[in-house]
């Protein structure tokens, strides 16, 4: 299923602690409320894959040819990613060690947003991501 975040992608900081602020709780809870009105609801199962585009904002002064193109300034990748499944736990899925694929990108956009798809992997899709995986030593 496919959903978007609308507002610039930011990442939820955390402190030595691994609690979060109040105002990114705040923020969390804003964004699993605009994520619960695009769902039906029910948690999915099995093994995930999440594929995310995280349209990061553009100066005015940027030319608009880079609209599209790999964004490579901060914040990094993986935090993004994390804020995503920080928000989708508890909306989306029930844990989000259920998440066994991420595919991501950072582009520049005018028009900031998240914009990311969840799907349940299918029994044949699972059988391949186990064969071609190798094992932990």
């Amino acid at each position: 299923m496919n959903y978007i975040l609308l507002g610039r992608p930011e990442v939820l900081s955390r402190r030595h602690t691994g609690d979060i602020g109040n105002a990114h709780v705040q923020r969390r809870a804003h964004l699993q409320q605009l994520l619960s009105n695009q769902h039906n609801g029910l948690f999915m199962v099995g093994p995930l894959v999440v594929e995310a585009t995280y349209n990061m904002p553009m100066q005015i002064k940027h030319p608009d040819n880079l609209i599209g193109k790999y964004y490579s300034m901060k914040p990094p990748l993986h935090f993004l990613d994390d804020m995503l499944l920080d928000v989708c736990n508890g909306v989306l899925f029930e844990d989000q060690a259920q998440v066994v694929r991420i595919v991501s990108k950072k582009v520049y956009s005018r028009s900031p947003s998240i914009e990311f798809s969840v799907y349940e992997l299918r029994n044949e899709e699972n059988k391949k991501v186990r064969e071609n995986s190798e094992p932990l030593v």
